[in-house]
């Protein structure tokens, strides 16, 4: 039990997202509301209430959030904001009054930690928005998954349930990711530079995937609560699948730009899936080890089990020792240290009994004959909220941009964004052409702009 109760508590280490603030936005202020028919009055006032309670769901005066309740006030709020941003797809050739700015300010909890939970990220179109509300979402499944394994490991009563319930929330946070980077981000025209990690579709596709290796931890979790009569073997399968999908999040991460990757983007988010790419690995040689020597003693082949055992625990333990974390990572590096402890006195014991009972030959480890690898998480597919499209069509027919009070601007420039001109051409010409012909005419700016720079 010992073995296992040191696994189990590096296996539940799991990373810890805070939750990010945002400013009040008050939708009503911003479209000329007076202008407007009957239901993008109705939309706006009530996505205008839903917000406000979002807000206050993600601060709670300051206690401790409730992953619980930050879900159900984005779920309220979700349906109207998509909801305006289907009208708006919906009204995208009209024109619409606005009568004061549209500016979402959202902080980071992914970023670099010099600006995490600080630096205001704002922007004026709604795929920002919706984007940030999911990722709020996704994030809240999983630290909801996390609180899940937490009262899991520290009671015995119930504790199976509450395992199956936090992979559920984590394959639901994996699920909402995936859609975000896939459905919502490749919508936006033309995303700012100086963007959060929040709405850079490589960090969701990476933290997708970690959602699901999460699963696959607690997976293993369960599991071991059959104790000795655990299949090893299956455990180490498991183990080698979840090496191989931290591998594909750090390969996610590796799509980034150096520049992002340095500066933007929490370290943590590059060395945690590295660290357990080689943790997993470990554990999964540790199994193996641990299969070996219980089937010494009622086998023919004792010598050679014996011998399996011996380098199949001494590769697990190099494994270990050379695993490298973060200076800030106490928590983890605390739970690394009593797996590394338990691994190392199984070498001694499996080395002392090969070297003066059993006498087997120890083979390459190359040679280790290593069962298929297995990963069973599959992501909860997400889908949005269906919504009824109302239009946003100005009521007076303001055509010209402006009546002398309002701004007036087209409803896809205000949920996708817009190409911004080459120096030269007119905008309002370049505004109107096809987003296809719009980016030739940047291309080929760029292109020039290169060739009489020699």
């Amino acid at each position: 039990m010992e073995s296992q109760d040191a696994t189990r508590d590096l296996l539940l280490s799991f990373l810890d997202f805070e939750v990010p603030s945002t400013n009040s936005v008050d939708f009503n202020n911003v479209f000329d509301y007076e202008d407007l028919r009957g239901g993008a009055r109705t939309l706006l006032k009530a996505a205008s209430s839903q917000r406000r309670t979002l807000e206050d769901g993600l601060s709670y005066e300051g206690c401790a959030v409730n992953p619980k309740n930050v879900v159900e006030a984005v779920n309220a709020y979700l349906s109207s904001v998509w909801a305006i941003q289907e009208s708006l797809e919906y009204s995208a050739q009209a024109k619409i009054k606005l009568k004061g700015p549209l500016e979402f300010t959202w902080t980071s909890v992914l970023c670099s930690a010099k600006d995490r939970g600080k630096k205001g990220f704002t922007n004026q179109v709604f795929v920002f928005e919706l984007s940030y509300v999911l990722v709020v979402r996704a994030l809240s499944h999983y630290n909801n998954g996390f609180t899940l394994a937490k009262e899991a490991q520290s009671q015995e009563e119930d504790a199976r349930t509450k395992f199956v319930e936090s992979t559920k929330e984590l394959r639901l946070a994996a699920g909402i990711l995936q859609y975000v980077a896939s459905n919502i981000l490749p919508k936006w025209k033309a995303p700012p530079d100086d963007k959060p990690p929040e709405v850079m579709p490589e960090v969701l596709e990476s933290l997708s995937k970690s959602c699901l290796c999460m699963a696959q931890r607690v997976t293993i979790v369960l599991a071991l609560m059959k104790g000795e009569s655990v299949n090893k073997s299956l455990i180490a399968k498991l183990c080698l699948g979840l090496e191989a999908q931290y591998q594909a999040v750090s390969n996610s991460m590796s799509q980034l730009p150096n520049g992002t990757r340095d500066k933007a983007v929490s370290a943590t988010l590059f060395d945690e899936p590295a660290a357990m790419q080689v943790i997993s690995k470990a554990l999964a040689y540790k199994y193996l080890a641990i299969d070996a020597h219980s089937k010494i003693e009622t086998s023919a082949n004792s010598e050679s089990l014996s011998g399996t055992a011996a380098v199949c625990i001494g590769h697990a333990y190099t494994l270990l020792k050379r695993c490298q974390l973060e200076k800030g990572a106490k928590q983890l590096q605390a739970v690394l240290n009593a797996e590394l402890a338990h691994t190392g006195s199984l070498y001694s014991e499996y080395q002392n009994d090969n070297q003066k009972v059993y006498f087997g030959t120890q083979p390459a480890i190359d040679d280790i004959e290593i069962p298929s690898k297995q990963f069973l998480p599959t992501a909860i597919e997400f889908e949005m909220p269906k919504v009824e499209v109302v239009s946003f069509a100005s009521r007076s027919g303001c055509t010209d941009g402006t009546d002398g009070t309002s701004e007036s601007v087209g409803g896809s420039a205000l949920t996708q964004g817009s190409l911004k001109a080459p120096a030269g051409v007119d905008p309002k010409v370049f505004s109107a052409l096809p987003d296809d012909i719009q980016r030739e005419l940047i291309s080929q700016y760029e292109e020039d702009k290169t060739s009489t720079s020699f």
